[in-house]
């Protein structure tokens, strides 16, 4: 199917001049249901990153505490665990769209308890580990489907330019997201800023409910039958290239994107700053996201040695910011950061999406997710522990260290098999699935 056939539709045809326009730097937004999708996703995820931040400063005003800040993103993480690849199933099974529906209410309807109980005084750590809890419940079942409904509106051809610009609008959120979040906490209070993400996800119900059929361009559905969750995992571990690139993501993502865990105590116990400080911080990271995913989207086949360079890069830059002197140094060090980890989340994603069979990507999708988030929750565990243990610069040198030594074992150990080609993708592994 070409691309011009893909996004036919109420929205109209992409003519070559709009096409050129739309698609100069990335391709993904020809197709007018990705547009429309994208559009409301990008309000959602910045009313989540006004969330995140302003619940992270929340439990540590609570509790003052960098551990409760890991717990809390732990109970977000723990149910992929436990439902991951069931959520994967669900998707490969049901209409995606209609999945999506049901998972935004109900973000909505916990964000809204949450401002609630802020606002009336309710709100203790026991409240938010409970809703962190339901939330990360919710994930379970909203991540499969979200990413796999990305891949039937732009198809396989433009996954890599949809994958970098979903990651450039989550970093654009966090620095809109931050930003409105410092100046409602320091204005109104934490309880307009939940309340402003339970709005958010409107945006995200209307642009699913005007997506057309047409836009959308799904496998044949998955019936029910024996050992489907089996299957998927598995494929998944008969394929090397998937088992590797998930082992790698599991080493850079447990440091590199759980340094939010250790911020807020970086900020206030380190730095000796407020609110203004946490949202500055946060927004050079995010700002050095955006720039990653425009440098990742804007490059029709980066491979895989940009993918090692930016793991590499994530790890030695987690590593300096536990060394730098002051708020200055670290929004330079976290404007990096922010770009290496940004490439390698994008160019990682979009790898797996296309060793993915269409019948089993649900399946391997939440593998992908239950890895991410597994260590995401181990990170931000060990980070916040470490961190109240000692201090939250001697955690982030440490853990920086040591995952850059481990990055580069890792490194050194793929380059010394047979058939290795530095910068190439390996194509080695099973690209058809089980009957599904």
């Amino acid at each position: 199917m070409t691309l011009a056939t893909r996004g036919a539709g109420p929205v109209g045809p992409v003519t070559p001049q709009r096409r050129r326009t739309l698609g100069r730097g990335f391709p993904a937004l020809t197709v007018p249901g990705y547009r429309l999708f994208a559009s409301g996703q990008l309000v959602s995820v910045t009313g989540t990153a006004l969330q995140q931040v302003a619940q992270d400063w929340l439990v540590v005003e609570l509790t003052g505490r960098a551990v409760s800040v890991g717990v809390v993103s732990a109970l977000q993480f723990a149910p992929v665990l436990v439902f991951g690849v069931y959520g994967g199933l669900v998707a490969d099974r049901y209409g995606k769209r209609r999945i999506l529906i049901t998972t935004q209410i109900a973000f909505g309807v916990i964000a809204v308890a949450l401002a609630a109980l802020a606002a009336s005084g309710h709100a203790n750590v026991w409240v938010i580990y409970v809703l962190a809890a339901a939330l990360g419940c919710v994930t379970a079942f909203d991540m499969p489907a979200r990413q796999g409904l990305v891949a039937e509106m732009v198809g396989p051809e433009l996954i890599a330019s949809a994958v970098a610009l979903n990651n450039g609008m989550l970093a654009i959120a966090r620095i809109i997201g931050p930003a409105l979040a410092g100046v409602l906490i320091t204005t109104v209070g934490t309880p307009a800023a939940f309340l402003g993400n339970g709005l958010s996800y409107l945006a995200v119900i209307a642009s699913l409910i005007h997506i057309r059929p047409q836009h959308l361009h799904p496998p044949a559905r998955v019936a029910r039958g024996a050992h489907q969750i089996r299957d998927g995992l598995s494929y998944v571990w008969g394929s090397e290239p998937l088992r590797s690139t998930l082992a790698l993501m599991s080493l850079v993502v447990a440091t590199g994107l759980n340094l939010p865990v250790i911020l807020p105590i970086l900020v206030r116990l380190t730095f000796h700053g407020g609110a203004g400080m946490f949202a500055f911080l946060s927004c050079s990271m995010a700002a050095g996201s955006v720039l990653g995913a425009l440098l990742v989207g804007t490059r029709r086949n980066p491979g895989r040695q940009v993918q090692w360079i930016a793991a590499i890069a994530t790890s030695a830059l987690v590593a300096l910011v536990g060394m730098v002197p002051n708020a200055g140094t670290a929004a330079a060090v976290l404007l990096a950061l922010g770009v290496a980890v940004t490439a390698f989340y994008t160019l990682t994603a979009s790898y797996v999406q296309t060793l993915a069979t269409e019948q089993l990507r649900g399946r391997v999708l939440a593998v992908n997710g239950l890895v991410y988030r597994a260590s995401l929750l181990l990170g931000a565990l060990a980070l916040g522990a470490f961190a109240d243990a000692v201090n939250a610069q001697a955690a982030l040198l440490f853990t920086g260290a040591t995952t850059l030594i481990l990055v580069l074992a890792f490194w050194a150990t793929k380059r010394m098999r047979p058939g290795w080609r530095a910068g190439l993708p390996d194509e080695s592994g099973p690209r058809t699935g089980p009957p599904a």
